[in-house]
């Protein structure tokens, strides 16, 4: 600022009418006290230019230039109310454009952003070339939360006074807060060779980067804002986002460290070091960074629901509901909060207060899965008699689910109803065996009408099913005996323990990258004397040359058109082995022998710390232990199907 009132001092054009020319001034009068503060400022004695421009306005106190000088000494000071006083003075003498960006300056420094950004704006509009003037009227907008104008002032400074890098940096910040990254990456970019040694300009080039989804060349410009500025928390908390979406989650969980030594306030910081400890399966220590951040922000939603997970999983169960209690209290309504409600005690097993909030999915945005509700006419069943009416389910989310929940059809017809199901048509001919009273097709239009509808998964909701009361009987479900004679006929004399199996989903499922192995993996569980039969139709990109050195696994693709053919090559196999996706549920309708290998964040549906299933009698779980690592897993599977090839 003194730089540039340095200029503003020495104009040529006064901002009042040019005074009458005076003889030259003497010792004492007020034109010698200008020059003299004048002089003192320029030495940068600020006290000196204080007491003569004090003199001056003494001696004039008319003279809008000795009050404006005055002001901006004081404001130097940092006296902020009497140079707003003395500034409000000079605006008032007619100070012009300089009087009410100093006073737009005062009150900036007051944090009354109003009263500055009105100030400043009478500045332009005195002159409209004041590029100081606009700058500042940017930051006046910026902090009143205004980013159009905000952005507007600073693309005008810009025009106005080219050099002004500040400038620069407003229309970067703006950018890129309006939504404009591509913009706000060019502007940034700028800012940061022409300010090499501002951390800021490196950190807003970095944030475009990242917002556009550069996470790997942002890190470089996040290092040199950091080396900027070492102990600024923000910088260490952005670095450590774009290396958490890098998976590179040591590094992520070191850096959130740096951000919280800088800043040990913040929660939302200790919240994302546990996601960083959680994803490197530092399991305590994770729980104690949610306890740091709850002990800040006691109703933190994140944090809550993080910890109530890993108490879970860690078999912690009564802290773990008592968690979730205190995030259902703290967030009464929210329907995020409700899922999670329910995802955590369906997990637990509680089924009762699972299910209802279990319908929250349908009013929130993201649980994970693409959920599919129809707005029919007919009501939606939740409990009414069904005695002499007839009811329609249809799918919400993925086949694993319908091949699941289809179980609940006996029930519905032993009240009375007769039962429609509309599926997509790979699942057709395989749900129709769950009766022959069922009508089940993949046009909606070609079904009769109903009088009342369902999502599948709504079903155990109302029909008031627990943990103890779960349809369980297998086989529900029943492969076609023509199509096992053709696949027998296919597969030919048996080899040894015949195994069928499927090592992934579908990758678009949230969750795929924890449920899902990579097929050399899987491999590992292969010993002599089995037969390794995939129940896969569609083998992944990354899979492919894997399925092709592993040439003793029988593959069939396109062969498995439908659910039903897939049943029928599943009903020929002694044994399947299969993570967590709807081959899983296939071979646990049909009640074969089924071994499921779950990730140790398994879904709700696997319950905690159990090797059997309840939905699925014939079913035996392997889990990963706490490491979260599959290897373990394949060992122990290795190793009984081993023991069982042998017997």
């Amino acid at each position: 600022m003194r730089a540039l009132f340095g200029r503003l001092l020495g104009r040529n054009t006064p901002p009042v009418p040019a005074p009458t020319p005076t003889p030259t001034p003497t010792p004492e009068s007020q034109a010698a006290h200008l020059q003299a503060g004048n002089a003192a400022l320029a030495a940068g004695d600020l006290a000196a230019a204080g007491k003569h421009y004090r003199a001056a306005v003494r001696q004039a106190p008319g003279d809008a230039m000795a009050h404006l000088n005055l002001g901006y000494v004081l404001l130097e000071q940092g006296q902020l109310d009497v140079a707003r006083d003395s500034l409000e003075k000079a605006v008032a003498l007619g100070g012009g454009a300089d009087a009410h960006y100093l006073l737009g300056q005062a009150h900036a420094a007051r944090g009354d952003w109003a009263e500055a950004r009105a100030s400043h704006r009478r500045a332009v509009d005195a002159r409209a070339d004041f590029g100081f003037a606009w700058k500042d009227l940017g930051v006046a907008c910026e902090q009143l939360g205004d980013a159009p104008a905000a952005l507007d002032a600073y693309e005008r400074a810009s025009r106005h006074a080219p050099d002004l890098v500040d400038a620069l940096g407003g229309r970067a910040r703006m950018l890129l807060q309006l939504g404009r990254h591509a913009d706000a990456l060019q502007s940034a970019r700028a800012w940061s060779e022409r300010a090499p040694e501002d951390w800021s300009a490196h950190f807003v080039h970095a944030q475009a980067l990242q917002a556009l989804g550069h996470d790997a060349e942002a890190l470089p410009v996040l290092d040199r804002a950091q080396q900027l500025a070492p102990g600024h928390a923000y910088v260490a908390y952005t670095r450590a986002n774009g290396l958490f979406r890098l998976q590179r989650f040591a590094e992520a969980a070191e850096a959130y460290a740096q951000a919280v030594a800088a800043a040990p306030e913040w929660a939302d910081a200790w919240a994302n070091h546990a996601v960083a400890l959680d994803r490197l399966k530092r399991y305590d220590e994770a729980i104690a960074s949610l306890d740091r951040a709850l002990g800040l922000e006691p109703a933190h939603r994140n944090a809550l629901y993080m910890r109530s997970m890993l108490l879970l999983y860690a078999q912690r169960e009564p802290e773990a509901l008592a968690s979730l209690e205190r995030l259902k209290a703290a967030y009464p309504g929210d329907a995020r909060v409700e899922w999670d409600y329910g995802f955590g005690h369906l997990l637990a097993g509680r089924m009762q207060e699972g299910w209802p909030a279990f319908e929250a999915r349908w009013r929130t945005a993201d649980i994970g899965v693409a959920l599919q509700r129809h707005p029919f006419r007919e009501p939606l069943w939740t409990g009414q008699p069904l005695r002499g009416k007839s009811i329609l389910l249809y799918p919400e989310q993925g086949y694993g689910d319908v091949l699941q929940f289809i179980r609940f059809v006996p029930a519905l017809e032993q009240a009375g109803a007769r039962v429609l199901v509309w599926v997509p048509e790979p699942l057709v001919g395989l749900v129709a065996t769950v009766s022959p009273n069922c009508v089940v097709g993949s046009k909606l239009e070609a079904l009769p009408p109903f009088d009342f509808q369902c999502p599948i998964m709504s079903l155990p909701l109302a029909l008031g099913t627990t943990l103890e009361t779960l349809p369980a009987a297998v086989p529900y479900l029943h492969a076609d005996a023509q199509r096992r004679s053709a696949w027998a006929g296919q597969l030919g004399p048996r080899r040894g323990l015949r195994v069928g199996v499927v090592w992934s989903g579908n990758p678009a499922q949230k969750n795929d990258h924890n449920r899902s192995m990579p097929l050399a993996q899987f491999r590992g569980l292969a010993v002599p004397g089995v037969e390794f039969v995939s129940l896969l139709n569609v083998v992944q990109p990354r899979d492919q040359a894997a399925l092709r050195e592993w040439r003793e696994l029988r593959h069939f693709g396109e062969d498995l058109k439908t659910f039903s053919d897939s049943a029928a090559l599943a009903a020929e196999m002694d044994l399947v082995i299969t993570v967590c996706t709807s081959g899983a549920h296939l071979a646990g309708a049909l009640g074969l022998p089924t071994w499921v290998l779950l990730a140790q964040r398994a879904d709700w549906r696997w319950l905690l710390h159990r090797e059997d299933s309840p939905w699925y009698p014939s079913a035996r779980l392997f889990r990963q232990d706490g490491t979260g690592d599959w290897a373990p897993v394949i060992a122990r599977v290795r190793e009984e199907l081993a023991r069982r090839a042998a017997s």
